[in-house]
């Protein structure tokens, strides 16, 4: 997995900089200034490294998590069903979990269930787990059907699911559109210029020519930004309603 992260990360390193080398090639082809477009290549390799890096491992580490937990929950659940016991769920169900996940729970062995249920909050970080950690200890204390004790939670579970591969599928629609509009006003900033040849002479010694070009690009970053912090926002995970147990209770 190490590996595989290793490669993943090669690639975006790579897209990074093939894209900051573009924007600045780019301004450079309008400008002929080599300083502004020196300048916007270390700006681009800055945002790109920083900024959104930066929201990109943040949205990849929520979204493993919300699977993560979501799976851990239903595979709990569904065992303990079975099996009836806390003690014999939690040892059945640690050979199925993987990286950092399966570390965590190998490091819990001098804890009881209930406290590693409890200390793998910091590692999910979702309300849906923390209503999970409330009914199983209510369980541990009163005993119960499990399938009913977390009906509503399964649901929910499932509902969360859906909603986090729909927001994928709307992002992927949303990205394609502000890349084909972006695209299509960077192709008409180079239509403009091949279409003004004969002018292109007098409109590069106008003083306000580079720096607005270079304003654009700055533009564009500034939209990127806003762009990519929306569609890596996934706090709508944590908007999930807090139900007590009690009410849950009464429901079933």
């Amino acid at each position: 997995m190490k590996k595989k992260a290793r490669i993943k990360m090669n690639k975006r390193i790579i897209i990074y900089l093939l894209a900051s080398i573009l924007l600045a090639l780019l301004n450079l082809y309008t400008t002929k200034d080599f300083i502004f477009s020196g300048v916007l290549l270390i700006i681009s390799i800055i945002f790109f490294f920083l900024l959104i890096e930066k929201e990109y491992v943040k949205y990849k580490r929520i979204d493993k998590t919300t699977h993560e937990c979501i799976a851990f929950i239903n595979q709990f659940i569904i065992t303990l069903s079975i099996n009836h016991s806390i003690q014999t769920t939690f040892e059945s169900i640690k050979d199925s979990l993987k990286d950092e996940l399966k570390i965590r729970v190998e490091n819990m062995e001098d804890k009881s269930v209930e406290d590693a249920l409890s200390a793998l909050r910091e590692y999910f970080n979702l309300n849906i787990y923390d209503f999970f950690v409330k009914i199983i200890k209510q369980y541990i204390d009163n005993g119960g059907d499990i399938l009913k004790l977390t009906q509503l939670l399964i649901f929910d579970s499932r509902k969360l699911q859906t909603s986090l591969d729909d927001f994928k599928i709307v992002s992927k629609r949303k990205a394609i559109e502000f890349i084909s509009l972006w695209g299509l006003t960077f192709l008409i900033l180079i239509i403009i210029q091949l279409s003004l040849s004969m002018f292109y002479d007098s409109i590069l010694k106008m003083e306000f020519y580079s720096p607005s070009i270079f304003g654009f690009f700055l533009v564009f970053l500034l939209f990127l930004y806003l762009f990519m912090k929306h569609i890596f926002n996934l706090s709508f995970i944590n908007d999930w309603r807090e139900v007590s147990y009690e009410e849950d209770k009464e429901s079933n």
